[in-house]
Formats: structure tokens, C-alpha cells, sequence
């Protein structure tokens, strides 16, 4: 139970008073989206005909996007001798050639290039530019020292306007009293030392040799000599530098120089060796000697696009046959993302990096099937996928240990995030595909006496690594990819159902008996549901929203009027069916604006069917009226899936239960009952058949069936007997009166310490 209980619903018999369960008009309802094992048909009103050739396009579609991927493209003979790849084989010349070589000329080239070195020269503009800057720091120096500014404040701004000062040496040239001899000293300097050519390796030895230039001007004492030393030093640069443009002359006159270059080759002469790496002058020679022209393998071609064919075909018979679901709900094209697009990325990745396999996420196309679809199709996609994974193998045969990876991580992940409650379940999925791979990777380097530890270590790595990636495929799209074909996840649904939820939380507060009345339901509903291979999790839900509707005009609908009169005894029974019909129109609008998924709306609109308000039709009669028995109907549509159908029935029978009960005319102490001992040697028994709690729930239902309300779903006359005693069991426990449990006789020493109690 998620809270407080409140009944609600549209009796069957004319109601006692209108309890506001309605149905809305609605579109034709979506197929039904279910995750269980075994899936249910799902109803063929819809065109046959243009739904079989639907799933025949797509097995079409599926075959030549699976075919151009697993088809040996790299079977033309240059597909494999691509530069920088490994030669598949050893190639031998069939004949001599001699021809002049773009490839040795361009590497001749770049040689000489290369060792044409570069071209350096004084740069005149260096010695002006850092004159400028030094100038420019010597006026601000003197405003610094000018500045009443603390001394400390002093030395930092005199470091920050001459680069490399110590704080010492910035100290030194603030207290400096002859400061004009100091500047033009500087000056002086820098332009003497700029005077020379400065190469970027001789900078550190000519900013050393600063003070000594000044020991031949006996006009300076030992500290100036070292104040302007000092300042000039961080202004000293190299002059003498690269001149780009004299490089660039003497390398393109180095380039012309070198000659056409010759390539012989000897018949019977290997060009390239199995194994080893392409070179662009072995590609070269290679095309020279006409051996790149494409030639199909057209026995490698037909035999694996004919496995392809095979694969497609018994995928589309099992649709067709077990999964009716996936091909008429409009989720095929989900499907085939699911199996074409891992393939479609093995083939882009694994050609290059066949070790990446251990990496690859073939896991996250399993398991997003396993949380969108069901189980049964996932198993079904990880053999296909597993099998095409296998084919991409090296060999033409294809490669079983592909296979087996793809098969196990994916099932294994399949397995663990199977109707996943929580998002940790997808963290433990990740880990288990991780431990899946590691294992399978292990079991075939042992196999193949391969294994050491650095494979070990490597193998580890890339299996975490997969676990990890399948996981965040997995969880960052299934919420995406659900709302985009329509699919209710598992943990959507729990969601939903918090309390916490907006409307949920709107609805308890505003309408507390419509809250109550749908907690009720949506136990009535999940029990019978789960009896006739319906999905409870998805029923109690639906249920907790039915009538949302009811918040816009709580008081207008009897369960939320408590001790209120009721305020339908003053309108017209037009317009209190209106009322009553507009809180299916209200809902709908309610729940889709709040973004609830569409089954849930189908529900809504569906949970009252085409049925009659009685109570007012019946009204507006006996006022001599004229009316139209539409204006009293629900628009429907009619229930179109079990949990639709087994929802009708859960609402209508709770409240003529409820009905019933509350106004005496369900009298459970008369009820025959079958003794069963129950709890602390009381009776606590079912009603016997027959009873009148048995009656009223097989009249409800009897006038659903009757009146063709479930005619649109595929509840069969067992399903709904099972219903009709389930309900009854749920029913009983819920309206049966308790027994009162007589006070025990108080005793003396007892009455003495309630009194005492009392002083």
C-alpha cells in the first residue's frame, strides 16, 4: 500500500448516488508495452495485412544493413594492403618494372630539406623594442619611488615593472640616491650590449657578463654598478635569430635540387611480406604492378550474406509467431537499432583493433532490449548479434571466440538487469558483464597457451572497461529510447508510483476519498490481474492515476463529500453527468501534461469504457425530460488490453461495494460463510458462494460483459471467473466487519492504581 484508501466507481445497478468514475473520448489506444517472459497477443482490429508487410520490410531492411556489414568488403584484394596496415599475405612481383617514384622522390625531398638546416641573422628591431620597454620601466620606477607609498608596497611594484629584480635588488634601487645616474647608466648599457650578436644559447653568458662592462666607468661605485647590472639584465634578449624567410629559401632550393628518383623492380622480387606493415613505397610499387584492382571474393561474399539471410528469416518467423507485440506496437524500428547498430560499430572498430573486442559493448544492445522489450527477445537478439559478431572474425569461417564473448557478456548482462527495480541493478549488470568477459578471455588463452600476465592485466583492463561501458549505454538511453517508442520501463513505473509524485500528492490532499478509493482499486486490480497473465506493476499504477480528473472538482464526486450534502441534488442530471463524464477529459489533459506515459493515459481514458450513467440518466427520465442516452455515456474507447479490462472491472465492482456497504444494504453479518480458523481462535472465513457480497460482484461484471465493454480486450470467460474470485476474497477482506473484543473486567489493585494515577 503507497497510502490512505478511498473508493470510487460507476455501480452497476442505479447507484445510490454518483460516484464520478467516467471514461473520456480517446484516439485508438497504443499496443501494450510489457517486460514479462511471456508476452501476451495483442488485438488484431488494426490492418493485418499492412502490419505483415511492415515486419516484412523490415526483415528487407534489416538484411541489407546487416549484409553491407558483415559482408567481406575487405575481401578485395587491396583491402588488406591499405599503409599502415598488416599484410594479410606475402606478395612476390609477377613481372620487372621501372618507374620513377612519387614516394622515394617525396622522401628524397624532405631529406634534403631537412638538412638544409636554417638561416639566422641579427634582428634589428629586438634592440628598439627592448630600449622601449626599458624606458618605459625606468619612468615608472621613478614614479614609484616618488610615491608615498610603504616600502614594502615599494619593492613589490618595482618587481612587478623591471622582470627578474630580487626583492634585495628592488630595495636597492628605490633607496638609490644618485637614481638619474643609475637610468642613463642602464640606458647606456643596454644599448652597448644589444650592439652585439646575442644567439639564444649565449643569453645567460652575456647577462653575466653585465658587470663587468661597467668596471671600466670609474664614475660609478660598486652598489650603482650592480643596481644597473641588475635592472638591465631582465632586458636582455637575443638578436641574432632564425629568419623564416631566408630558411624557406635555402630549403626550397635544397627540394629543387634533388632529382626524380628510379625504382627497380625485379620479377619474382617480394614487394611485402604477410605480417608485416605497409609502407607507403610498398603501396606504391603495389598499384605500379596492378595488383590493388578490386576483385571481389564472391564465395566469401555469398556465403556470409547468406547466413545473414538465414538469421533475418528465423528472426522474422519468430516475431511473427511468438512476439506479435513487437511487430504490431510500432517497435520494430527499436529492434533493429538494437541488432544493426553494435554490428555496424564491431565492423567500423574491430577491423583495425581485434583485441578491442574485449572492449566492445556488445552487452548494452542486450540489455536495453532486456529493460525496453522482454527477456525472451533479448536472448533471441544476443544469439543473432553473437553470431554476426562472430562472422566479423578474422578466418572465413568466422571467429568463435567473437562469438562466445558477444553471447556471454550479453546474456549475463541480460540476466542481471532483467527487471531492474533500482539503479544499482544496472551497476551490478556492468559488473557482471566485466566478470563475463575476463572469464571467456581467460578460458581461450588458456586454451590456446597464451596466457601470461601481461595478457592477463590487458584482458582485465579491457573487460572492466566494457562493463563500464555497457552500463552507461545502457542507463543513459534507456530512459531516452522509451520515451521515444512509447515503452514504460520498470523503474519509470516505480517511480511514478511514489507518493511523492506530483499528481499522486495533489491527488491525496485535494481529493482524499478519490485517493483512498484508488489505492483500493489498484489492490483489487493487481491481484486479479497477475492471475490472467497481466502486468502488476503496470496495473496498480495505472490505477493510482485513473482519476486524476476528480482534482479539478473533488467535491462533486461522493467519496470526497464526507458530512457535505451532496451537491448534484441541485443540478440538472445533464449537467451532473457532464461533471461526471469531463473528470476522463480532465485527466487525460492532467496526465499529459504531466508527461505520464502514454499506457497510463490509455488507461485513463479507457477505465470507464462506453458505459451508462445510470443514476442520472434515470433521473432525467423521471423529471419527464427528453434526452439522448449519449449525452449519459462515457465516449470510450472500450478497454483494449487485460489491464484495462481487469482496471473497469476492479473500479466499477469496489465502488458498488463500497455502495452497498455504506448505505446497509451489505449486510456481511448475514453472509454465509465457510468456517476457517483464524487468527487468536476467532472465525475468519470467505463468504460461501452465493452470498451477497458473491452476488453483487457477479452483477457488476455480468454487466460489463453483458454490454460489450470488454469485447476489445482478450480476457477470456476464464480469466474473468478468476477475476469475479479474486475479487471477492480482496473484497471480503477489506468491507468485513471486525469483531469487537469485550473490555476485561478491571481489578481492584488495577482500579486503586487509576485512581492514584488520577491524584
Amino acid at each position: 500500500m503507497i497510502g490512505p484508501l478511498r473508493p470510487q466507481a460507476n455501480p452497476p445497478a442505479p447507484p445510490p448516488a454518483p460516484t464520478g468514475n467516467g471514461k473520456a473520448a480517446a484516439p485508438p489506444p497504443a499496443a501494450p508495452r510489457r517486460r514479462e517472459w511471456l508476452r501476451r497477443p495483442v488485438n488484431t482490429d488494426g490492418n493485418t495485412v499492412g502490419q505483415l508487410l511492415r515486419l516484412l520490410l523490415f526483415g528487407l531492411a534489416l538484411l541489407l544493413a546487416l549484409g553491407a556489414a558483415i559482408a567481406p568488403w575487405d575481401g578485395l584484394r587491396s583491402a588488406e594492403l591499405e599503409e599502415g596496415r598488416v599484410a594479410d599475405r606475402t606478395i612476390y612481383a609477377p613481372q620487372a618494372l621501372t618507374y620513377v617514384s612519387e614516394v622515394s622522390t617525396q622522401q628524397k625531398k624532405t631529406e634534403a630539406a631537412n638538412n638544409a638546416g636554417t638561416v639566422s641573422a641579427r634582428d634589428t628591431a629586438i634592440a628598439g623594442r627592448q630600449r622601449a620597454q626599458l624606458d618605459a620601466a625606468l619612468n615608472r620606477l621613478g614614479e614609484i619611488r616618488a610615491a608615498p607609498s610603504p616600502p614594502d608596497e615599494k619593492i613589490k611594484a618595482v618587481q612587478e615593472a623591471a622582470p627578474g629584480l630580487t626583492a634585495e635588488e628592488a630595495r636597492g634601487l628605490i633607496d638609490e640616491p644618485r637614481w638619474s645616474t643609475i637610468a642613463e647608466g642602464a640606458r647606456r648599457l643596454l644599448n652597448e650590449t644589444m650592439q652585439q650578436d646575442i644567439r639564444p644559447d649565449d643569453l645567460l653568458r652575456v647577462r653575466g657578463d653585465l658587470p663587468g662592462r661597467l668596471e671600466r666607468d670609474p664614475a660609478l661605485s660598486g652598489p650603482e654598478r650592480e643596481s644597473i647590472a641588475a635592472l638591465v639584465r631582465g632586458f636582455i634578449q637575443a638578436n641574432y635569430v632564425e629568419n623564416p624567410e631566408l630558411t624557406r629559401q635555402k630549403r626550397a632550393e635544397a627540394v629543387a635540387a634533388v632529382p626524380q628518383q628510379t625504382v627497380m623492380i625485379q620479377k619474382g622480387q617480394r614487394i611485402v611480406g604477410e605480417g608485416e606493415v605497409v609502407t607507403a613505397l610498398q603501396r606504391e610499387q603495389l598499384e605500379e604492378l596492378g595488383l590493388l584492382q578490386p576483385r571481389v571474393n564472391w564465395q566469401a561474399l555469398l556465403g556470409k550474406v547468406g547466413l545473414v539471410a538465414i538469421l533475418v528469416v528465423l528472426l522474422v518467423g519468430y516475431l511473427y509467431q511468438f512476439n506479435h507485440e513487437v511487430w504490431r506496437g510500432g517497435q520494430l524500428l527499436l529492434l533493429g537499432l538494437t541488432i544493426a547498430l553494435p554490428v555496424i560499430a564491431a565492423r567500423i572498430t574491430l577491423g583495425s583493433q581485434p583485441l578491442w573486442i574485449y572492449a566492445f559493448p556488445i552487452a548494452a544492445a542486450v540489455m536495453l532490449t532486456t529493460v525496453l522489450l522482454n527477456l525472451q527477445l533479448a536472448t533471441v537478439v544476443a544469439m543473432m548479434v553473437s553470431i554476426l559478431l562472430g562472422l566479423l572474425g578474422g578466418a572465413a569461417s568466422g571467429s568463435l571466440e567473437y562469438m562466445v564473448l558477444g553471447f556471454v557478456a550479453s546474456l549475463v548482462g541480460a540476466f542481471v538487469v532483467w527487471q531492474a527495480d533500482r539503479i544499482a541493478t544496472f551497476f551490478w549488470a556492468g559488473v557482471a558483464v566485466g566478470a563475463a568477459v575476463f572469464a571467456v578471455g581467460v578460458c581461450f588463452r588458456i586454451a590456446n597457451g597464451a596466457l601470461d600476465l601481461p595478457s592477463l592485466a590487458q584482458i582485465a583492463m579491457m573487460a572492466a572497461f566494457n562493463g563500464a561501458l555497457s552500463t552507461v549505454l545502457t542507463f543513459g538511453s534507456f530512459s531516452f529510447l522509451g520515451g521515444l517508442f512509447g515503452i514504460t520501463t520498470h523503474l519509470q513505473l516505480l517511480e511514478l508510483a511514489h507518493p511523492n509524485q506530483p499528481l499522486l500528492y495533489r491527488l491525496a490532499r485535494e481529493a482524499p476519498g478519490t485517493y483512498h478509493h484508488s489505492i483500493v482499486v489498484s489492490n483489487l486490480a493487481e491481484s486479479a490481474v497477475e492471475l490472467v497473465g497481466g502486468d502488476p506493476l503496470f496495473t496498480r499504477v495505472a490505477v493510482l492515476y485513473h482519476d486524476i480528473g476528480k482534482t479539478l472538482r473533488p467535491t462533486f464526486f461522493i467519496e470526497n463529500q464526507a458530512n457535505r450534502d451532496n451537491v448534484h441534488d441541485v443540478l440538472d442530471p445533464q449537467q451532473s453527468a457532464r461533471i461526471i463524464i469531463d473528470h476522463v477529459t480532465d485527466g487525460v489533459r492532467l496526465a499529459q501534461k504531466a508527461r505520464l506515459p502514454a499506457p497510463i493515459v490509455d488507461i485513463i481514458r479507457q477505465h470507464h469504457g462506453t458505459m451508462l450513467i445510470r443514476y442520472f440518466y434515470h433521473r432525467a427520465l423521471e423529471q419527464g425530460e427528453e434526452v439522448r442516452e449519449e449525452d449519459f455515456r462515457y465516449p470510450g474507447p472500450r478497454p483494449q488490453t487485460k489491464e484495462a479490462g481487469v482496471i473497469m472491472l476492479a473500479d466499477s465492482t469496489e465502488a458498488a461495494v463500497r455502495a452497498a456497504a455504506q448505505s446497509g444494504k451489505l449486510n456481511f453479518q448475514d453472509e454465509p460463510r465457510h468456517a476457517a480458523a483464524g487468527a487468536n481462535g476467532h472465525t475468519a472465513s470467505p463468504p460461501a458462494r452465493g452470498s451477497k457480497l458473491q452476488e453483487l460482484v457477479e452483477q457488476v461484471i455480468e454487466e460489463r460483459v453483458k454490454s460489450g465493454q470488454l469485447d476489445d480486450c482478450d480476457l477470456t470467460l476464464r480469466d474473468i471467473d478468476r477475476i469475479k474470485r479474486t475479487f471477492v476474497q480482496v473484497l471480503d477482506g477489506i468491507y468485513h466487519p471486525r469483531l469487537e473484543y469485550p473490555t476485561a473486567p478491571t481489578r481492584d489493585a488495577d482500579k486503586a492504581v487509576a485512581v492514584a494515577s488520577r491524584t
